[in-house]
């Protein structure tokens, strides 16, 4: 059964687009089908995999939405054909990548989501995507940091959530923002999303980390949404390799390269799959 996890905060570079794309491919080397769908303007993910966002004969995942959307408000009377029609575009967006999984590249345009996505119903149109994925393990959404239709798409389509932050307040508030946002859509009735917990990302300071993690537990406490055990480090190695359009793991096997540096940030992320993994046993038990 496919599983579905949003990455998600509501500020900007606190690692979401690393955490995704290392998880994409450390769940692909485990022979895991998996699949990103770049839901992000600035299109960073697909840049760093180099998926073609910008080839007029690839459709993006705005083309795919809007596509749907379209279709979705034709006549039941032409339901075949627009079946046929939803089928095509969706196998023509799938970009298989050199890290072994497959993705739906993002689009420049996705900033005008609120004039293109604004109907009601369009907050749907995400999960009616994601239900024609059935042969994939892992669907890995990477998001926006902003408020918009899209990452209302993403809750309301994703089974999980997993919340990236740093150290600092502003990280933080996020994490809070995007708990809010889920609890109003799971009132609703509109989402089943569950917070699979908070990840404590680019940790430098031994002090501000201990603080941190502290205070995301007790918030996570009262939340229902404990941090992982598994805390991210800082290592420069990392920047190289989305420099080089490589994960970290297809960096570390680049010949030449100083795996020592970057085989602490390495651990860490195969921890957090692992730890991921688990959570999700836990909760479908």
């Amino acid at each position: 059964m496919t599983k579905t996890i949003m990455v998600s905060n509501q500020k900007g570079g606190v690692g979401k687009t690393t955490t995704t794309l290392e998880l994409g491919a450390i769940y692909a080397r485990k022979g895991k089908r998996v699949l990103i769908i770049d839901l992000d303007g600035q299109v960073n993910i697909s840049m760093y995999v180099n998926a073609k966002y910008d080839d007029k004969n690839i459709p993006t995942i705005r083309d795919v939405l809007l596509e749907i959307k379209e279709i979705m408000n034709h006549l039941e009377a032409e339901a075949e054909k627009e079946d046929d029609m939803q089928d095509d575009i969706i196998t023509r967006s799938i970009q298989t990548t050199g890290e072994g999984f497959d993705i739906i590249a993002g689009h420049r345009n996705l900033s005008n989501a609120l004039a293109e996505f604004s109907d009601t119903t369009d907050v749907f149109l995400l999960k009616e995507l994601i239900s024609c994925m059935e042969d994939y393990d892992y669907i890995l959404i990477d998001s926006a940091p902003a408020r918009s239709p899209l990452l209302n798409m993403g809750y309301v389509a994703a089974d999980y959530c997993l919340i990236l932050t740093e150290a600092d307040k502003a990280s933080q508030d996020g994490v809070k923002q995007v708990v809010t946002d889920i609890k109003l859509l799971k009132k609703s009735k509109m989402s089943a999303i569950s917070i699979l917990g908070i990840v404590l990302n680019k940790n430098e300071d031994l002090k501000n980390q201990e603080e941190a993690y502290k205070d995301l537990c007790a918030f996570g406490k009262t939340n229902h949404c404990m941090p992982f055990t598994t805390i991210i480090s800082k290592a420069a190695g990392a920047t190289t390799a989305k420099n080089m359009y490589k994960s970290i793991h297809a960096y570390h096997d680049t010949k030449g390269v100083d795996k020592r540096s970057i085989q602490g940030i390495l651990n860490d992320f195969e921890n957090l799959a692992d730890e991921i993994e688990q959570r999700i046993l836990k909760i479908e038990r």
